[in-house]
């Protein structure tokens, strides 16, 4: 999960955002949201779309395992 890991840390630095912050823009509390960027979770499927919308990120990005790797 490392790949994941850095789309995390990506969002915040590049929307200059505290954990906590990062977190509320995705809908989750900051200790998801730290798992999440720790690679110690995965975005649930019932999260994806918020998460997907405030991160920009696709949801094929998001989780490869399940929509395939992004191209």
């Amino acid at each position: 999960m490392g790949a994941m890991e850095n789309l995390f840390i990506k969002f915040r630095k590049d929307k200059n955002l505290n954990l906590t912050q990062a977190a509320a823009r995705c809908g989750v509390n900051k200790s998801t949201y730290l798992r999440w960027q720790n690679g110690q979770a995965r975005v649930a499927i019932t999260s994806l779309d918020k998460v997907s919308k405030a991160t920009g990120y696709s949801r094929k990005k998001l989780r490869p395992d399940i929509f395939g790797a992004a191209q």
